[in-house]
């Protein structure tokens, strides 16, 4: 079945919870407001028998940061226990490097807020997989249309949870069928 041919990476500042400028204060990412509608949708693409991932960088030097994040997703069940699988790279590596390493399946998934990442993610070639980025657009990101401008695929983390997994299940079916 197709599903097992799809990995979806989900990014934690900006998606998976409200993006926070004071980003290196002690407890804004344990504390931090999650952005409901996706951490709903995260939990509906796992029950599905998706290949879920949380896919977040972690500033050199700030191994506190990671704890919190970790602390933060078992506090909401999302963490390795509940079935998630998580990568920290170090936030001097690009993430999409990291997550292309980790031996791609057919389709890998980028949800993430910041359209720079969904640019890397999709212009990251091979012959056998595609890389697709779907942007999340949150209450401050999206001002200057350079995603929709590109065509790239879009999602509100406003929207109803169900709404959204249907528009992903469509959009990965429309994806898969694609020549690579």
């Amino acid at each position: 079945m197709y599903k097992d041919d799809v990995s979806i990476y989900i990014d934690m500042d900006g998606t998976l919870v409200e993006y926070e400028e004071e980003y290196l204060k002690r407890g804004i990412y344990e504390n931090a407001i999650p952005h409901d509608e996706i951490v709903k949708l995260s939990k509906l693409l796992n029950l599905e028998g998706y290949d879920v991932w949380f896919l977040t960088s972690i500033p050199d030097g700030e191994n506190w940061i990671k704890e919190e994040k970790l602390r933060w997703l078992y506090k909401h069940n999302l963490s390795i226990e509940d079935g998630y699988k998580i990568l920290m790279p170090k936030y001097s590596l690009k993430k999409c490097e990291v997550a292309h390493a980790r031996n791609p399946r057919k389709l890998s998934i980028l949800i993430d807020d910041f359209s720079k990442n969904l640019f890397d993610w999709e212009n990251f070639y091979s012959d056998e997989n595609k890389f697709r980025g779907i942007k999340c657009n949150n209450s401050i990101n999206g001002t200057k249309g350079s995603w929709s401008a590109y065509g790239g695929y879009s999602i509100s983390a406003f929207d109803c949870s169900l709404y959204l997994m249907a528009d992903i299940e469509k959009f990965i079916y429309a994806t898969m069928k694609e020549e690579v």
